[in-house]
């Protein structure tokens, strides 16, 4: 097989060639020299990403160390003359774990996964670290659990079809077990058992959905709450979970945090629904007077899951006094600054909370703090909890140093947790940069639409306009986090987010001293 596919390449038949060793991979699936004339034909067709990433896996199964020698020279080959974007290569790399999974050979996808997304070069693995990536690797731990366990391929539908299909079901398990950790009413956590009933989800699914929903602190109540929760309904599932739950004590990672008490629902947000319309710039110099009694939550959004998960966190949100609340969803927008411009002139309320539609407000009394800290200071006109007190030179906050940032939250990195930064402090301090997961405002100052038309650097650009009306922008630090944020992590095909921070610093470079 390996000559027949050998002649071919040295014909220059590359495209039956490689038709020729895919045809073969399922009855050889750790055979490294397949991958490598796998990569040897990609590249000869002018497709580096999917060389790049054949080239990678060859030498992850490759058992010969005179043969990976020969491999790793005609990847460092490639690598020294390719000039392939982030977002092609990372598609390769999802492209290529879902073949394998279409050929059923899910312990290569899973050796695959981890090699590209744990790799020690940083650089390398950051190209892999994609939201797609990300969640084919939980979706092959789930498959190798329910085959090791012994379940027939009629038994595990939970993770059958299509990737699309599992990230639904996936993401509906999420964000349900979620609710768990943080308290919903117990009417609503038993909205996953009621989930359970009428899809299919092995244990293993929820398991091992569980184990990538929350940080790991928290793992084994949250687990003592499923079984107790399931256990009526589901006694076989739950008996699983236990089994579950004594390996992960075993293995010391269930760690002694507890999920919150069941709360009620405060239900004090009026919901409205709009639907984008360009704002004039003439009105846009001069906005409507605001009424201090009222908050307003305005985020844009383009995915009904994210949008209805967000506004599920607002109903336990808990406004001090008389105050009113709203919600006002964006639709169609063509981009953040000219969505949160529209909503904007649309209400109002006098206190602004801006966010993602992928944010989570999760702390109950974070409407009461905030309004403490925009009535302590009358300057403050822009507050988060995410970001830097210094605006590095390259324009990126990240790239700013530890101890300058403030991170009151809990980031879903998908794959692990971004912890909040420990502090005994509870108060806000001025920052250069604030991120757009989470900005409140207390005074209107418009947003630059016209210089920052997408979903990049609008935030940083707000906190620079604040500055030049005279109001400072700061950052919350608290004990509690304030939100949950989900990053996807998807690849930008058109590198916007370069291209704005280039436009950002020639903007705002006397704004930028660090």
């Amino acid at each position: 097989m390996l000559q027949e596919i050998a002649k071919r390449i040295e014909r220059e038949e590359y495209g039956e060639a490689l038709h020729l060793a895919w045809e073969n991979v399922p009855k050889d699936p750790t055979n490294y020299e397949l991958f490598y004339d796998i990569a040897i034909c990609e590249e000869a067709k002018g497709q580096v990403a999917d060389a790049y990433y054949a080239y990678r896996l060859a030498m992850t199964l490759c058992t010969d160390e005179n043969d990976r020698e020969v491999i790793s020279r005609s990847y460092q080959h490639l690598c020294g003359y390719a000039d392939t974007s982030e977002y092609a290569l990372s598609e390769a790399c999802g492209n290529l774990a879902e073949k394998l999974l279409s050929y059923d050979c899910r312990e290569t996808a899973d050796r695959f996964l981890s090699e590209v997304l744990y790799d020690r070069n940083r650089e390398a693995a950051k190209v892999a670290l994609s939201e797609r990536n990300m969640v084919l690797k939980i979706w092959t731990e789930i498959l190798l659990c329910e085959k090791r366990r012994g379940m027939t391929e009629d038994s595990y539908q939970s993770c059958q079809g299509s990737y699309r299909t599992f990230f639904t079901r996936y993401q509906s398990l999420k964000h349900l077990i979620r609710r768990i950790w943080f308290g919903f009413s117990l009417e609503e956590q038993k909205e996953l058992s009621t989930y359970i009933k009428k899809e299919p989800v092995s244990s293993d699914c929820l398991a091992v959905t569980a184990k990538y929903s929350v940080p790991p602190g928290f793992l084994g109540d949250l687990f003592r709450q499923m079984i107790g929760l399931l256990s009526e309904d589901h006694p076989a599932l739950t008996a699983d979970l236990r089994v579950y739950l004594q390996w992960f004590e075993k293995e010391n990672i269930t760690g002694k945090e507890l999920c919150r008490e069941p709360m009620e629902k405060q239900n004090r947000f009026e919901f409205r629904i709009l639907s984008y319309q360009k704002t004039d710039s003439k009105e846009s110099e001069n906005w409507q007077e605001t009424d201090p009694s009222k908050m307003a939550v305005i985020f844009c959004t383009n995915d009904e899951a994210y949008a209805a998960e967000c506004r599920s966190y607002l109903d336990y949100l808990r406004l001090p006094g008389d105050m009113q609340g709203e919600i006002l969803e964006i639709h169609d927008a063509p981009g953040m600054a000219a969505g949160y411009n529209f909503a904007m002139s649309a209400t109002d309320a006098k206190y602004k909370i801006y966010i993602h539609h992928d944010t989570l407000m999760i702390d109950p009394n974070l409407p009461k703090k905030l309004l403490t800290a925009f009535q302590e200071e009358e300057t403050l006109g822009l507050l988060g909890v995410f970001g830097s007190e210094i605006l590095p030179e390259s324009g990126k906050w990240y790239q700013a140093p530890y101890e300058n940032s403030v991170l009151t939250l809990y980031q879903d990195a998908i794959l692990q947790f971004l912890m909040p930064k420990k502090t005994n402090e509870a108060g806000w301090k001025p920052a250069e940069a604030v991120d757009g997961a989470f900005l409140a405002t207390a005074q209107d100052v418009p947003w630059r639409e016209d210089l920052f038309p997408h979903w990049h650097f609008y935030d940083i650009a707000q906190c620079a306009e604040m500055k030049k009306q005279g109001l400072e922008a700061g950052l919350y630090e608290d004990q509690t986090p304030w939100i949950l944020h989900e990053s996807t992590l998807r690849k930008d095909p058109e590198m916007q987010y370069e291209k704005y921070c280039r436009l950002f610093l020639k903007k705002y470079k006397n704004e930028v001293k660090n």
